[in-house]
């Protein structure tokens, strides 16, 4: 039975660098956000895309086979997409080797949930509203040049709320094994984040998370930050919301989303140590 770690969170929430920081572990396989993998690949120049693991997508190790596999029978459907990836996987890795999967959606998590081979481990990951709102401001200055307008920011915290009571309803009403983490809790708490998670998934901790290595990454899709020496060499936190006035006005101005925004950002107490 394939093992594999979900990682389910909203865009722009920090799954990216929780992926390569989980494959710091010897025995963890990150694959990156692979739903609609076969959209992707035909989409990208296999000879230009450049895998974490350093090599463009036709050498890569993992990704070279799966672009061939889906050559030679291309997926007619989701599930047969995934099947073509766990073969290729299981081709390479053996059995005690786990996968990292940051598709984040619900869909894509459904989908290995009806599976009966897999042994499924979930990671919720959430963003401080603030910063995510920021993220999503500085996101839309780059595609459209401007940022979010004060109703933007509304919408898009309402957004998150959504979503979020969504994502947490799936995973309840599901049963699934899973673990809630803040984007916060997990820059700003490293050692305290590395116990929790690794306790969660049955393995010893790796020694070194300090210096992000990639070297058994496998991530060609999801933020670009993969790409970047500097962002993906160590865990960095994202702090431009501090200077957010817009998202902490919005903040305060739906108590409700702040009402979620502290029960589940923030739930796993690491700041008590502040409060002895």
């Amino acid at each position: 039975m394939r093992k594999i770690i979900f990682i389910c969170s909203l865009e722009h929430s920090g799954s990216t660098i929780l992926n390569l920081f989980l494959g710091q572990h010897s025995k963890i396989i990150p694959i990156g956000e692979v739903s609609n993998s076969s959209a992707k690949l035909k989409k990208f120049d296999k000879h230009k895309r450049i895998c974490a693991c350093g090599k463009c997508l036709d050498d890569c190790e993992y990704w070279g086979k799966v672009i061939r596999k889906n050559e030679q029978n291309p997926p007619t459907s989701a599930e047969m997409e995934y099947e073509h990836l766990l073969n290729v996987f299981s081709e390479i890795y053996d059995d005690s080797m786990i996968i990292c999967d940051e598709s984040k959606q619900i869909a894509s998590l459904a989908h290995l949930k009806a599976r009966a081979d897999v042994q499924l481990k979930v990671i919720y990951l959430i963003k401080d509203i603030r910063s995510y709102l920021t993220s999503q401001s500085y996101k839309s200055q780059k595609k459209l040049g401007r940022k979010l307008s004060f109703s933007a920011h509304l919408n898009a915290a309402q957004s998150w709320y959504n979503s979020n009571k969504k994502i947490l309803r799936f995973l309840d009403e599901q049963k699934l094994s899973y673990i809630q983490l803040g984007y916060e809790e997990f820059c700003l708490y490293p050692d305290e984040t590395t116990r929790l998670v690794f306790d969660f998934l049955n393995l010893e901790p790796p020694v070194n998370t300090a210096m992000l290595e990639k070297e058994n990454c496998h991530i060609a899709f999801g933020n670009r930050m993969r790409r970047n020496p500097v962002k993906s060499a160590r865990l960095y936190y994202d702090n431009r919301w501090f200077r957010n006035t817009t998202s902490h006005i919005v903040y305060a101005a739906m108590p409700w989303v702040k009402r979620l925004n502290e029960a589940v950002t923030y739930s796993n107490d690491f700041e008590k140590m502040w409060k002895s």
